[in-house]
């Protein structure tokens, strides 16, 4: 599986079964050691050219001449006292209006569009405070189109536009709403008269909801203006308003415009170091923000509902044990709602009776001749993700003689799509679960669109991304939805799943707190400033790895890691001269602090960061188990800046790797083993002989797609009920490889915080679902 390093480099990651790893693990027929690492030291000294000069370099900041006259400071008091008079005639205007809701709307709709909402937003909820459902069914005609009269009212259309750009997900009316409103602005626009052809240029260049306020405030000032029943007491507040606004804007401006001296005199660089500029953005994640995520379900009531939920649905399982395919959708069901922890034991002992009592069936797993492919295939999910090495050739008997399968099975859209997704669960060398990934995604992607409208939204989601590649809070997010609208949906299953999601979240919200206090405590961002500050990205990332709300501790350390690796990165790719990054190595290869003394300053606060962290996590194992994990620790940082360091010397160089000499270093640098041994180390689960497994993939565009499923063969090898290793670090394992294509499917998620990544990680770490506790 791909593991991309969270810079614009391309570097990655894959296990395998080649016994490479990080731990080196003795055993007697007694005990059980951990034997410590050699660590080869170089013996050469620090550059010298990496002593910089103490000469003091004065910056000059130029600055303009106050723009703040005396007099106009005192005469905002006189502005004040205006801007409340007219606020007062403003609300009674609004008093005015609401005997006829339409003008109301319409002044209300006025004053947003103005800039002046922010002054009565508790007038504008209280008038807006009324549910409306399914408002527009009512223009359209028994065909499902919008009746025809609709296209005689302009101002309705363009408002209809508008309205559209605030779909949800699923809303297909809106969706066919806005096209049909777009298309029609479009055609009429050069024909109507020059003001409205400037309404409809404005919206159709960019809808209203989509637009910044403050520019449209502006924009919208200049046609109210000139509209026929403009108010006068409303214009000249919105003004007003306007430049009083900008008066306290600009004052914050001359503020976040002062230079900042945080950074030590030291570090005054000499002219000749050429640096790279990578222009991150800045973080939108405030850390008062992350302080002020709170959530109600950490209550008594709520654990307490969750309780008597869980019995109920443990009841309904015991039900269903007499029905084996029904037992397998609810399981299913279970795991893909994200309650799949709660339920754990009665899951693995179902299957664990059904594999005890099938396992001599001509090693096929319990999939006897009566279940079809929809049941096998689910059932040989279900096996092969809980460890049970089930046959491929459980689906022999849906291929006819000449070795394609068999024509009847085309009919069964449930069933191939079942079959698609156990595929991705295929072992190298498993050529027919490949001969079925690849009839089943055919299938599907030529069906999509043949469909009613709830399958094609399943059949689009697997195609995107299969489910065992997923990252199971946002699959549960997904599901949730899913499943709520099913025919057969159980209440009591969904109530507990929702529950769960929120208490779940308030959990990883008390851990985002905890990292985010200890990023914000070390400093290294404001220190750092070239280098990104990505502690909510971050851990996410390790959310995704460890899931489970008992796994708080390892969570939270492990975003502190990748915090780290982010910022060494950047000090590899972007800020560091080769010479500097040349100590820094050593450096951190030696793990001795006297080593910093020749560093940069930069550098400096970014080793102790590491030191610091690094010991303090070998501190806490040290004190619970017994067993220093340090030496192991510090390795996989040497490592992974070794691995660095290399890939700097080729850039630097200018040499262009062959590509065997590429993966040989980019398994490394991506970072993965420096996760993947914290994430082992730092769970508290005992530590005994443990082994893992990691190889590198060819990242060629052409072949990415079959590489990756490459990779995940390798990787669902490891999770059969042989291997040597814990089942929470073969999770931490699978779980690192789905959140790290979650971050970088459509993009660099961990560096562009853009909105698709800021919805994400808002919808699992600070929106709970909306619920009805009973």
């Amino acid at each position: 599986m791909w593991f991309v390093l969270p810079s614009n480099s391309t570097r990655l990651m894959a296990l395998s079964t080649s016994p490479s790893f990080f731990l080196q693990v003795s055993h007697s027929s007694t005990e059980t050691s951990l034997t410590v690492p050699k660590i080869n030291r170089p013996l050469n000294c620090l550059p010298r050219s990496v002593i910089y000069k103490p000469m003091v370099s004065r910056r000059r900041a130029n600055y303009k001449p106050n723009i703040w006259d005396h007099d106009l400071i005192q005469s905002l008091r006189t502005y004040a006292k205006r801007a409340e008079k007219l606020k007062e005639d403003v609300k009674y205007c609004m008093l005015q209006e609401a005997v006829n809701p339409l003008a109301q709307l319409e002044l209300i709709d006025t004053i947003q569009r103005l800039g002046l909402g922010h002054i009565f937003d508790n007038e504008i909820n209280e008038a807006l405070n009324t549910k409306w459902d399914n408002v527009f069914n009512k223009f359209k005609h028994e065909g499902g189109g919008l009746i025809t009269s609709v296209g005689e009212d302009i101002n309705g259309i363009l408002s209809l536009y508008e309205a559209s750009h605030l779909a949800h997900q699923g809303e297909t009316l809106l969706l066919e709403c806005r096209t049909f409103t777009s298309t029609y602005l479009k055609a009429i626009k050069e024909s109507v008269d020059i003001i409205l052809a400037n309404k409809l240029g404005h919206a159709l260049e960019l809808p209203l909801h989509w637009r910044t306020q403050r520019l449209e405030a502006l924009w919208y000032l200049n046609i109210y203006e000139n509209e026929e029943n403009m108010n006068p007491t409303l214009l000249e507040l919105a003004k007003l308003d306007f430049n009083m606004v900008q008066a306290t804007h600009q004052r914050d401006l001359r503020t976040a415009s002062r230079p900042l001296n945080c950074l030590p005199s030291s570090v005054i660089y000499e002219p000749e170091v050429w640096r790279r500029i990578a222009n991150y953005k800045p973080n939108i994640w405030d850390h008062d923000l992350i302080q002020s995520l709170r959530s109600d379900y950490q209550d008594e009531a709520y654990a307490k509902r969750a309780k008597k939920l869980k019995e109920d649905v443990k009841h309904c399982m015991l039900q269903e044990a007499a029905n084996p395919l029904a037992q397998l959708e609810l399981i299913d069901r279970i795991q893909r709602l994200g309650v799949g922890h709660i339920f754990d034991k009665e899951t693995k002992g179902y299957l664990n009776i059904i594999w005890e009592g099938h396992d001599k069936n001509d090693n096929k797993g319990g999939l006897g001749d009566n279940y079809d492919l929809y049941a096998t295939s689910l059932l040989f999910r279900l096996l092969r993700e809980h460890g049970y090495h089930v046959s491929q050739d459980v689906f022999n008997k849906f291929k006819h003689e000449g070795g394609g399968l068999i024509t009847s099975v085309g009919e069964d859209i449930n069933g191939i799509l079942s079959l698609y997704e156990a595929s991705h669960l295929a072992h190298q060398g498993e050529f027919l679960l490949l001969e079925c990934r690849t009839f089943t995604s055919t299938y599907l992607k030529a069906i999509k669109e043949s469909v009613d409208i709830i399958l094609a939204n399943k059949l689009g989601h697997a195609l995107e991304l299969p489910l065992h590649w997923r990252t199971q809070r946002l699959e549960a997010l997904w599901y949730l939805n899913i499943y709520e609208n099913e025919e057969n949906m159980n209440p009591t299953l969904l109530e507990l799943a929702k529950l769960d999601f929120n208490m779940v979240q308030a959990t990883h919200q008390r851990d985002l707190r905890t990292a985010s206090s200890w990023w914000s405590s070390l400093g290294l961002g404001g220190k750092l400033s070239f280098s990104r500050d990505r502690i909510t990205e971050c851990f996410f990332l390790a959310l995704g790895v460890m899931l489970e709300p008992q796994f708080g501790y390892p969570r939270v350390e492990l975003a502190k890691v990748c915090q780290l690796i982010t910022t060494i990165d950047d000090i590899y790719d972007v800020f560091g001269s080769l010479d500097e990054l040349e100590c820094f190595t050593d450096a951190v290869d030696r793990w001795d602090i006297k080593s910093i003394d020749r560093l940069p300053e930069y550098m400096k606060i970014c080793f102790l960061a590491i030191y610091n962290t690094t010991n303090q996590m070998g501190y806490e194992i040290l004190k619970d188990q017994g067993i220093n994990i340090i030496p192991y620790l510090l390795k996989a940082w040497a490592d992974f800046c070794k691995a660095m360091l290399v890939e700097s010397k080729w850039y630097y160089s200018g040499y262009k790797p062959s590509l065997e000499e590429y993966l040989n270093n980019g398994w490394v640098s991506s970072s993965g083993p420096v996760i993947l041994v914290h994430a082992f180390l730092l769970s508290k689960q005992p530590i005994a002989t443990q082994e893992a497994n990691f190889v590198s993939e060819m990242d060629a565009r052409n072949h990415i797609e079959d590489l990756i499923f490459d990779s995940w063969k390798k990787l669902n090898e490891e999770v059969r009920t042989a291997s040597p290793y814990p089942p929470h670090f073969i999770n931490c394992a699978l779980n690192l490889a789905r959140v790290v294509h979650c971050i970088y499917q459509h993009g660099d998620g961990h560096t562009v915080q853009d909105r698709s990544t800021k919805d994400r990680l808002t919808s699992l770490l600070a929106q709970p679902i909306p619920l009805v506790v009973q």
